[in-house]
């Protein structure tokens, strides 16, 4: 969807949120040590007038990287990597950051890192997610959005999904929750069996992004996606069809077949992509193992454009780079995630390599029955293609 830049106001974007009819936008990050606050013409449209109005200096969070409020817009939060507290404000008239005033910190010891912050809807539950532990942290309130009634309950280590969780989202039913993270620069999705209890979430889905995204707002029909990142200074906006949900939830047969991808990058976290078809070209000029401009047929059907980055597979070799300028990929990274850069011939076929439809790693593909064996077998689900190896490790291909 729309894109709207804040660079006049903020060039490193952390946190964003909206007021609850998404006709106010707040936006903090590391650079100004600000709440920046802006008006939408059309509740959580940014195709309608932006308006910047004021800012806040949040003196007592340096380096801020998430903005909440409770649901009058009288109370504002905001943690960030600068002490790694959350600190309350009051605010005389909801929503209007020209009129608030300090309260209270909470000193919060769980986390060197503090990046995402948000609230259960009652103001009963807190919840961060911590960059240094790789956690997020979740606390009980006994006083509705009342800081210093809070007290710590559990954590839940996300290293399996992402080693850098920053945005962190909750459903309004508290049974679905987004973490943004830029290692794998996307947004997980998890399902809580019980709502708001942060031991009962299981990995459901994860959508690709790219620009290192670290804040993320939905609106409260699930339908509008907002995310702030740093490497564009851009709020871009995403329409959900299904609400809360990033894939569609009936099942269409077609005729394009899907395959998919189990790798082990060099960080140890086990990946799991699907390969579409249609999202393929072909190398255009033989490529040698250092080429850092990469001239392909049709670079439209590749992830990235002009102002974003994206990854490729070509055979063994996943391929990162920054933008594209026509059909040429620039400033390649070769050999990415523990892949080896080798050449590549004219003609040799290139594939999206982002995990734009990642295989849940919860349950483990690894465990599907039609996985036990790989001499090409076809089993009830699934038929193996082949077996290759990147990065020391057995890398297996099939078609679903």
């Amino acid at each position: 969807g729309a894109t709207y830049s804040v660079n006049s106001e903020e060039n490193q974007p952390r946190g964003i949120t909206f007021n609850t009819t998404g006709t106010k936008m707040f936006i903090v990050g590391t650079n100004g040590d600000d709440v920046n606050e802006y008006t939408l013409s059309t509740g959580f449209d940014l195709t309608s007038t932006v308006t910047f109005v004021d800012s806040y200096a949040v003196t007592e969070c340096p380096d801020p990287t998430a903005v909440k409020f409770n649901t009058n817009g009288t109370k504002m939060f905001v943690t960030g990597v600068g002490n790694s507290n959350v600190h309350e404000y009051a605010l005389t008239t909801g929503f209007d950051v020209s009129t608030a005033s300090f309260t209270q910190t909470l000193v919060t010891t769980v986390d060197n890192d503090n990046f995402g912050l948000d609230f259960k809807d009652d103001g009963t539950k807190m919840y961060i997610t911590g960059n240094q532990n790789n956690k997020i942290y979740e606390y009980n309130l006994s006083g509705a959005f009342d800081i210093s009634t809070a007290t710590f309950n559990q954590d839940l280590v996300l290293t399996a999904t992402d080693v850098e969780p920053f945005g962190i989202e909750w459903s309004p039913d508290g049974k679905k929750l987004f973490i943004v993270g830029t290692h794998g620069n996307g947004i997980d999705l998890f399902k809580a069996s019980t709502a708001w209890d942060i031991s009962t979430l299981t990995h459901s889905e994860f959508y690709s992004l790219g620009g290192n995204p670290s804040g993320i707002h939905i609106s409260p029909d699930g339908t509008k996606m907002f995310i702030a990142g740093d490497n564009t200074q851009l709020v871009k906006s995403y329409t959900l069809s299904n609400a809360y949900t990033f894939t569609n939830t009936s099942s269409t047969s077609t005729t394009d077949s899907r395959a998919f991808r189990m790798f082990i990058d060099n960080t140890g976290t086990r990946m799991y992509e699907v390969i579409i078809n249609a999202d393929q070209t072909t190398a255009a000029e033989d490529i040698d193992a250092t080429e850092t401009a990469i001239t392909v047929t049709d670079a439209t059907k590749l992830p990235g454009s002009a102002t974003e980055p994206g990854e490729i597979m070509i055979g063994a070799e996943r391929i990162r780079y920054e933008n594209t300028s026509g059909n040429t990929l620039i400033n390649c990274t070769r050999g990415v995630a523990g892949t080896a850069a080798t050449t590549h011939a004219n003609g040799s076929v290139i594939v999206s390599a982002g995990p734009t439809t990642a295989i849940p790693v919860s349950p483990d593909p690894e465990s599907w029955p039609a996985f036990d064996s790989l001499d090409g077998t076809t089993q009830s689900n699934a038929t193996m293609a082949g077996v290759s190896t990147i990065h020391g490790k057995s890398v297996t291909e099939g078609t679903i």
